[in-house]
């Protein structure tokens, strides 16, 4: 079962699982579900629509893209050997690299004597 199987991820995660002849379900938006269903996922689940977590179903591999759900949701729906993988962004600001600055005025360190040679 791969949630936010219309997304970037959701989509390579959709193709990667079908070439490994994976039953796929996929989780997507309405937006979407005609685009999965044209990658290959065998079953498609609109969220807007259903709770696929109160489906009664229960998967080998459950890919969350983003964690909509809470972990006892997951641990429900997934068989008792099955693998749990979580995909999240994480949001990066560009940071400007530490420079240590240079002590102005009178108390400013000199170079010893030694070091101009």
């Amino acid at each position: 079962m791969i949630n936010g199987a219309g997304g970037g991820v959701g989509t390579f995660a959709v193709q990667i699982a079908k070439a490994f002849g994976a039953r796929v379900t996929a989780v997507t938006n309405s937006a979407n579900l005609d685009m999965v269903r044209k990658l290959g996922a065998d079953q498609v689940i609109d969220y807007t629509q259903e709770d696929y977590t109160k489906k009664g179903e229960a998967y080998d591999l459950i890919v969350e893209i983003g964690a909509s759900h809470s972990i006892s949701d997951y641990k429900r729906i997934m068989n008792p050997n099955g693998t749990f993988v979580l995909v999240v962004h994480v949001f990066h600001r560009k940071v400007k690299p530490y420079r240590p600055r240079r002590p102005e005025g009178p108390h400013r360190t000199r170079r010893h004597n030694s070091c101009n040679r």
